[in-house]
């Protein structure tokens, strides 16, 4: 696959790195939640509280900056946010109004295997622009304990395993490696919404990903804490 630069992957780790969590989760539930989010996610347009999808690391920089995905946000916290500390300080985040709107998907995202909930927010977009291949984040050692998942397939995620050849995900829910491969959301017609939640996984399931991808064993504690993170803010 094409390789993130500056990020250094080591030559044993196998890509496209990604998990599906169907079996984690109640699909059937899952997919009972589509009209509500879609009601929701109108009833937010109308007053003009989404916030715009900001695409920083992207593949091509000649892609926008704003491409024009909007974000409805489920909880927040006080203090920094940086994107470390978005990811992070889990036990900061606090219901949004919002969360009132979508309270069956908030009642859903409580059943999800965490110990804790960080941030959950909604990406939704109704221009068809999709979001072009990206990273989240450059530090390709840190890998953040989340889910992404849709209540319907025609929002398309991929992981591209070159600069042309997008491999699709099948799955309704998904974990990936979001520093070490690109990925996005394909453009289609008409109104689509994907759900990403971060948090503090689960011990069974954090072990469960760190056995199917080896090389991120350091960065899932086995015993429920917090990753460890390079840079500044390491521990």
């Amino acid at each position: 696959m094409t390789k993130p630069t500056p990020n250094q992957i080591p030559s044993d780790r196998a890509f496209p790195a990604y998990i599906p969590m169907d079996d984690y989760i109640e699909t059937d539930v899952l997919e009972s939640l589509h009209s509500h989010v879609v009601e929701g996610i109108n009833r937010v347009k109308s007053t003009n509280e989404s916030g715009r999808f900001r695409n920083v690391l992207r593949m091509r920089q000649s892609e926008p900056l704003f491409p024009g995905s909007r974000t409805i946000h489920l909880t927040a916290k006080p203090g920094p946010q940086d994107y470390v500390s978005v990811l992070t300080d889990v036990d900061d985040y606090k219901l949004t109004k919002h969360a009132r709107t979508f309270d069956r998907l908030t009642d859903f995202i409580y059943s999800l295997p965490f110990e804790a909930i960080g941030r959950a927010f909604i990406i939704w977009d109704d221009a068809g622009v999709g979001t072009p291949a990206h990273l989240d984040h450059t530090r390709a050692e840190w890998m953040p304990e989340f889910i992404w998942f849709r209540t319907s397939k025609d929002r398309r995620l991929y992981m591209c395993l070159d600069e042309d050849d997008k491999l699709f995900v099948e799955s309704s829910a998904v974990w990936f490696d979001t520093s070490n491969q690109f990925h996005g959301v394909e453009g289609v017609e008409g109104l689509t919404f994907s759900v990403r939640v971060d948090g503090r996984f689960d011990p069974l399931l954090r072990r469960a990903i760190a056995a199917d991808f080896p090389y991120m064993h350091d960065r899932f504690a086995d015993d429920g804490g917090r990753p460890t993170i390079p840079g500044p803010r390491g521990t």
